[in-house]
């Protein structure tokens, strides 16, 4: 197949992404303090894949690419707890790991409680996202994509960066919003790689700053 060719599958492609992505939520107040948020995400896929082999054969797919449940709760102003329930590629062609949601069954994906101390430090522990980025430190890849995340973000492309549990790995966050959101800082302590490459199971140990001189940050 020629490039204009795949350019104009992959242009059609993109436009059947984007139109079959659906997303629904609801949210309930129990009393001043206490509340709940459900919300639910779906995305359909369809994938041409060309074999360049000459005797090769190619590859149409159909996938649920996301499929994705959140509870999110605050308790009291001083204990929230998130959760992301989720399947991913459901159906791909040659993916089958059940235990993180990819190719088939459903995960944790993210599940956490926070102890909000003041706003200069507060307690998240958990499954959640390594902190490498400023991304998804207090919610998820929730995100109907037409593609797939940056690689900085746990991308496809990404298992350099992130080495286990989909970008997640479960452990405890000390962060906060110092100074009036000022400077933002998150200092991770988590079980690391579980696998052959990590055979004295170490921990990991995952930091970083953000200043913010234009636009304090909060939340």
């Amino acid at each position: 197949m020629n490039w204009p060719k795949r350019m104009m599958i992959g242009l059609a492609i993109c436009a059947c992404w984007t139109a079959s992505a659906a997303r629904a939520g609801v949210e309930f107040e129990i009393d001043d303090n206490a509340k709940l948020e459900i919300g639910f995400w779906g995305q359909g896929w369809y994938q041409f894949v060309e074999n360049g082999k000459s005797n090769g054969s190619n590859l149409n797919d159909f996938m649920a690419r996301r499929v994705y449940l959140s509870l999110k709760g605050q308790v009291t102003p001083y204990f929230e707890f998130f959760t992301h329930i989720a399947s991913d590629r459901l159906g791909q062609e040659g993916l089958n790991n059940s235990s993180l949601g990819l190719g088939s069954g459903v995960a944790f994906r993210d599940f956490w409680i926070t102890i909000k101390l003041d706003e200069a430090f507060k307690i998240q522990a958990g499954r959640m996202y390594v902190p490498l980025t400023r991304s998804f430190g207090t919610t998820s890849t929730k995100t109907l994509l037409t593609t797939d995340l940056p690689f900085l973000q746990g991308g496809v492309r990404g298992n350099i960066f992130y080495a286990s549990k989909v970008g997640r790995d479960d452990g405890v966050t000390i962060w906060g919003n110092p100074f009036d959101g000022l400077i933002q800082y998150r200092f991770m302590v988590s079980e690391g790689v579980e696998n052959d490459n990590n055979p004295d199971d170490k921990l990991r140990f995952v930091g970083r700053v953000a200043l913010n001189l234009l636009d304090p940050e909060k939340g």
